[in-house]
């Protein structure tokens, strides 16, 4: 009977080494998530690929795969993209287009092509997720467009895959967009 007690406290202190042990994995966790990444840069110059890529989908005006139009051009003569990354600040320009993206920082307001663009970036595993909102003037009023992009690089690095939803008052549009390196 006396064995009872010392079986009972030793039972509780393993207990207790193994919630201790559990503790600190969990708070490890978000360490090995961050630096998991670190690696991941997209920085290059980036071209559009037309035979990859599927402009169009749901909403109205949209194309089947490559037989939508990019940006209000062809897809093929689409802009390049050029991408500098240092850390989690990435710099993109496309044409006339530039801005800056914090990864994983609070939204900020950057100058998009038809004005003020709300912009926010996160990791969601390995991809980099994208959420854009702008709202500008038209004949019409004012129009809200809302896009996610999700960024994706292949494992050589030498594609970049965006999957875009963009939802506008004519509804939701799906996009793949392929990249190419250059």
């Amino acid at each position: 009977m006396e064995s009872l007690p010392f079986a009972l406290l030793e039972e509780m202190e393993m207990s207790k080494r193994f919630l201790a042990v559990l503790g600190c994995l969990v708070l490890l966790v978000p360490i090995f998530s961050v630096s998991a990444f670190d690696g991941t840069d997209f920085s290059g110059t980036w071209k559009i690929n037309p035979g990859q890529s599927e402009m169009g989908g749901g909403g109205r005006g949209g194309g089947g795969r490559g037989g939508g139009r990019g940006r209000g051009r062809g897809m093929g003569q689409a802009p390049e993209m050029v991408v500098t990354q240092d850390g989690n600040s990435l710099n993109i320009s496309q044409g006339p287009n530039e801005y800056k993206i914090e990864i994983g920082g609070e939204a900020t307001t950057v100058e998009g092509p038809r004005g003020p663009m709300t912009v926010a970036a996160k990791w969601d595993g390995a991809k980099l997720v994208v959420n854009r909102t702008s709202e500008f003037q038209t004949q019409n009023g004012a129009m809200i467009i809302e896009e996610t992009q999700g960024w994706e690089l292949s494992g050589d690095g030498k594609l970049l895959t965006q999957q875009v939803e963009r939802t506008t008052p004519r509804g939701t549009q799906t996009q793949k967009m392929v990249f190419d390196k250059q």
